[in-house]
C-alpha cells in the first residue's frame, strides 16, 4: 500500500490524486477541521455561548492581547487637515470605526501608503473610472481566501465593488480556494513556484501556470448572486504566455458562441487578453481549443469606482522559493496587474526552514520585493509580520523560538527596502 501510494508523487499527471502535497492539509485532517460561514464564525471551545452571532472582527478584537499601545485619540482621528483640504474631512474613517484596533502600521519611509490613500480617496470621491487595487501576495495562512475576502469585502462595502480580481486558471495546491466567485476547473497539469520547474521560470503572478495533458481541460469562473462582492463584472482578462508552440483557448461568455485565442508566437511573450462585456453577472468558460496552451490566470473586474483585492496564496512556500520568479516575467506580471498597493505576507512557512537565518530571510525576501515593485515602482508597499505559530511542550503550547526571529527579518526587510 506505501508504493501503491507512491505512484502519484512519480508519475507525472497524477498531481490531483496525491494524498497530501506540500503546504496542504494532513489527510483526514479536514474532518475535525472548523470551516466558518462567510460572514460569522465560531470558534470550538474558545467561543462564547453567542458566537454565533459574532462576526469575525469582534472575535479578534477579544482575543487581543491587553498589553499593546492603543491609539491615541489623535491617531484615531488622523492627522490635522489642511485648511485647503478640508473638503477630505467627509471621506476620514470614524473613530468609533476603529475603536479597539491595536496595532500600527510602521513607516519606514515618507508617506509609504500614500499612493494607495490617493486612488482610496479618488475612489471615495466616484471619480469615474477609479480603482484601488490591493495584490496580496501570501501562504497558507490566506489559503482559503478567508483573510483577504474580509478585507475586500469591507473595503468594497464602504468604497464600493470593483471585482473579485485575479484567479490563478487552476489551484496549483490541494488546499487553495476562493471566494467571492463560482471557480471550478478541470484535467490541467499545474506547475507552481514551489516547485521550479515551470517552463523558462514563468508560474504567473499567482505562481501557478496550467497547462493542458490533453484537450479536456476546461475552467469557468462566474461572478456570485446576493448583490454582494463581485455580483456584477465589464471586464475579464485572460493572463497567458505566448510561444511557438502555443495552440487554440476557446473563450465563452455565457451563452454566446465561443471565441478562439491563438497563443502561438515566434518568440515567448506574456500576453494579456480582454474581453470586455456589458456590467452585469456572467459567466466565462475557458477550453483549450486545439494543442498545448499554458495559462497563468483571469481577471474579474468592474468599471469602477471601486476596491479590489488579489489574494494570491502559495501554500507551503519559502521566502527562498520566490527566487523561481523570473525577474522580467513577474515584473511584467505586476505592471499588467497594475496594483495600487502591494502586500507581502510571506514568512510562516520559514518559522519552521531548516535554512533560516537572518541574513538568509532578508535576502531572499528583500530580492523578491524589489523584482515585484519594479513592475510598479509608485505604488505603495507593505509588509505583514508572521503570524504566532505554536509548538506543544510539556503539556502546555508554546511560541515557536523562531517567530520573533522572522518577525525580526520582516522588519529589517521593510527597512531596506
Amino acid at each position: 500500500s506505501v508504493a501503491f501510494g507512491a505512484v502519484p508523487y512519480v508519475v507525472p499527471g497524477l498531481e490531483a490524486i496525491r494524498p497530501y502535497r506540500c503546504g496542504g492539509p494532513i489527510p483526514f485532517a479536514g474532518v475535525f477541521e472548523f470551516r466558518s460561514p462567510i460572514r460569522r464564525v465560531e470558534l470550538g471551545g474558545v467561543a462564547s455561548r453567542n458566537a454565533r452571532t459574532q462576526s469575525t472582527e469582534e472575535l479578534l478584537f477579544r482575543s487581543t492581547p491587553t498589553e499593546l499601545p492603543i491609539p491615541n485619540e489623535e491617531d484615531q482621528q488622523g492627522a490635522a487637515v489642511d485648511d485647503e483640504d478640508a473638503s477630505l474631512s467627509e471621506f476620514r474613517i470614524e473613530p468609533e470605526a476603529i475603536a479597539g484596533l491595536n496595532r500600527e502600521i510602521e513607516d519606514h519611509g515618507s508617506q509609504p501608503m500614500a499612493h494607495f490613500h490617493h486612488q482610496l480617496l479618488a475612489v471615495a470621491r466616484d471619480d469615474p473610472g477609479a480603482m484601488a487595487r490591493i495584490t496580496v501576495f501570501t501562504v497558507s495562512t490566506n489559503g482559503s481566501d478567508r483573510v483577504t475576502s474580509t478585507v475586500r469585502r469591507s473595503l468594497q462595502e464602504r468604497f464600493g465593488d470593483g471585482g473579485k480580481g485575479f484567479l490563478p486558471i487552476a489551484a496549483g495546491w490541494g488546499a487553495q480556494e476562493h471566494r467571492d466567485v463560482e471557480w471550478t476547473f478541470d484535467y490541467w497539469r499545474t506547475c507552481i513556484v514551489n516547485r521550479g520547474r515551470c517552463p523558462l521560470d514563468r508560474p504567473g503572478l499567482a505562481g501557478v501556470m496550467a497547462t493542458n495533458p490533453g484537450v479536456g481541460a476546461r475552467a469557468f469562473f462566474s461572478t456570485v448572486d446576493g448583490g454582494g462582492s463581485n455580483s456584477a463584472v465589464s471586464r475579464f482578462e485572460l493572463f497567458y504566455q505566448a510561444w511557438p508552440e502555443g495552440g487554440q483557448v476557446s473563450l465563452r461568455i455565457d451563452d454566446e458562441p465561443p471565441t478562439s485565442l491563438d497563443t502561438r508566437a515566434e518568440r515567448v511573450e506574456d500576453r494579456v487578453h480582454v474581453i470586455s462585456v456589458d456590467e452585469g453577472p456572467h459567466q466565462l468558460r475557458v477550453r483549450v481549443g486545439q494543442g498545448r496552451i499554458r495559462l497563468y490566470g483571469v481577471v474579474m473586474e468592474r468599471p469602477g469606482p471601486g476596491v479590489v483585492v488579489d489574494g494570491l496564496m502559495m501554500l507551503g512556500a519559502s521566502v527562498s522559493m520566490m527566487d523561481n520568479h523570473d525577474e522580467a516575467h513577474l515584473r511584467h506580471q505586476v505592471s499588467h496587474r497594475s496594483p495600487d498597493l502591494l502586500v507581502f505576507w510571506l514568512g510562516g512557512n520559514d518559522v519552521v526552514a531548516r535554512a533560516f537565518t537572518h541574513d538568509w530571510f532578508v535576502g531572499h525576501y528583500g530580492r523578491f520585493i524589489a523584482r515585484a515593485r519594479s513592475g510598479r515602482p509608485e505604488a505603495s508597499c507593505l509588509i505583514l509580520s508572521v503570524l504566532d505559530k505554536g509548538i506543544e511542550l510539556n503539556g502546555r503550547i508554546r511560541t515557536r523560538r523562531r517567530v520573533p526571529l522572522v518577525a525580526e527579518a520582516q522588519r529589517a526587510t521593510a527597512e531596506a527596502q
